[in-house]
């Protein structure tokens, strides 16, 4: 008897020490220094481990990562304290193409805490066109006002007529500026609801700013007791479309106060990907955003609207909004609004090891 809890004892000890092996490296993670880099400028991040991992001698390295397959950029070697990444890493700043990467921190050669995401910053810039500046200045000269007309869009004829022909520029989309990198520490969103909970994790390899605009906006306490104010069961299709919220007034015209530029984002309006609801113009969102209910009734969107997350947990919690009924003088007004209590950020997992965006539930036999 006292042999085996002898042995009941040691068990426990072992786990224990399992256990706080666990923890420790759980408490390791890269915090950046500053949220905005310039370019070719050094980037300090703070390597946080706990003092048992410095004792031991663990292999501490950091890798850069791609989003969407994790493939590993370069790797480099690092310690505990302060380290500078355009240091370890010379290519953040000699990218011909500057993409969203991710720092990852690896111990012992597991991947530990959240990643920093490395966003760059690409000023969008205009540069005059010049040749077409040319052609209607000769247009002009003759006296052809059709030929003028059909070569400017709508837009260019009303600052042609605001500031008059000779100083009129037409402007193209030109190369962005790469101005440096905002870092920041990965993480979810979670929205609680009057109907459970549920987890967004963000894209910001497709929609950077809107990304850093909701993170924002929820640790800044903006979703707070703010309805559902729109439910949309089915699309003209019949298929499942979309639930809305995001305006405090609960009336779907509100918004932050601002208005943020749409972004060409090419994730796909999936079920249970949120996406920027906005006005007629592109560039009108702000804090409304809509969660897709199902591919099919949802695919249109694409390319129209700015997408920018996914969620990861509460299948749940979407269907049981998506089944409150509606009524009113639009089909989409809630009898009874669901409520968005308030929203959270929590650290995302390592790249790569967190859960796989929810799925619409096949229908049985009996259902279809």
């Amino acid at each position: 008897m006292m042999q085996r809890g002898r042995s009941r004892i040691l068990h426990a000890a072992a786990l224990g020490t399992v256990w706080a092996a666990c923890q420790n490296v759980a408490l390791a993670q890269l915090a950046p220094e500053r949220l905005y880099n310039g370019v070719n400028r050094s980037i300090p991040v703070r390597v946080d481990l706990p003092e048992t991992i410095g004792e031991e001698g663990g292999t501490v390295e950091i890798a850069l990562l791609t989003p969407v397959d994790h493939a590993e950029v370069a790797r480099a070697h690092a310690a505990a304290g302060r380290v500078d990444l355009a240091s370890l890493f010379p290519v953040l700043w000699t990218r011909t193409e500057p993409t969203l990467l991710y720092a990852q921190l690896i111990v012992d050669g597991v991947k530990v805490g959240p990643g920093l995401a490395l966003q760059p910053m690409l000023t969008p810039r205009q540069v005059v066109d010049e040749t077409l500046r040319s052609e209607i200045i000769k247009a002009y000269d003759a006296r052809d006002r059709a030929r003028i007309l059909a070569m400017l869009d709508p837009l260019s004829r009303e600052r042609m007529r605001a500031g008059g022909l000779l100083s009129f520029a037409p402007y193209q989309r030109g190369e962005p500026v790469y101005s440096g990198l905002r870092v920041y520490t990965d993480r979810h969103i979670v929205f609680e609801t009057s109907h459970g909970e549920f987890e967004i994790a963000l894209r910001p390899d497709h929609a950077p700013n809107t990304c850093f605009n909701m993170i924002h906006l929820a640790e800044g306490g903006f979703f707070t007791d703010i309805a559902v104010h729109r439910i949309v069961p089915a699309s003209e299709s019949g298929h499942p479309f979309v639930f809305q919220f995001g305006d405090p007034a609960g009336r779907g015209v509100g918004g932050p106060g601002y208005s943020i530029a749409a972004e060409p984002s090419r994730l796909a309006h999936d079920f249970g990907v949120v996406s920027m609801a906005r006005g007629r113009e592109p560039d009108s969102g702000g804090s409304q955003v809509f969660v897709c209910l199902s591919r099919d009734g949802t695919s249109f969107l694409d390319g129209q609207y700015t997408s920018f997350a996914q969620t990861v947990r509460g299948l749940e919690t979407l269907l049981a909004i998506e089944a409150e009924p509606v009524t009113g003088a639009h089909v989409d007004s809630p009898i009874e609004a669901p409520i968005v209590r308030r929203a959270r950020t929590i650290p995302a997992p390592p790249r790569g090891d967190g859960p796989d965006p929810v799925r619409r539930p096949q229908p049985t036999s009996d259902e279809r």
